[in-house]
């Protein structure tokens, strides 16, 4: 009986515990950025979205963006690098906003691009 009570308590525990690492992982994207710190991370973007992403000093991020996929920012950059950044897929990603560029790689950080279609008409494209 004791043994069957323990067994329930931890299955339970499991549960509860990967409950709520599914739900730490379904925040933005920059919530997920801001998570990983300086650990080395992958975050798959499967999703439109109009968000400016930030990639901190420190950090080691890998964007990987499906297919279909557009990142196109409401405003500022839309992805601002201080750190070390991948990007790799096929996905678009997009800055019309006037001063912002669609990846801004900022002195001392690195940007490897390995996918991904560019595009912006009223700044740099790329700045780095």
């Amino acid at each position: 009986m004791k043994r069957k009570i323990l067994v329930t308590l931890l299955a339970f525990c499991l549960i509860a515990s990967l409950c709520v690492v599914g739900a730490a992982a379904e925040g933005t994207i920059q919530d997920q950025i801001t998570a990983a710190g300086s650990t080395p991370t992958t975050i798959s973007i499967s999703a439109n979205t109009t968000e400016s992403l930030t990639i901190g000093v420190g950090q080691n991020i890998t964007l990987d963006i499906a297919e279909d996929v557009t990142l196109s920012p409401s405003s500022g950059h839309t992805i601002t690098n201080e750190g070390t950044l991948t990007i790799m897929g096929s996905g678009t990603i997009v800055n019309n906003n006037g001063g912002s560029a669609t990846v801004f790689n900022k002195p001392g950080a690195t940007a490897y691009l390995n996918g991904c279609t560019y595009t912006g008409d009223k700044w740099y494209v790329i700045k780095n």
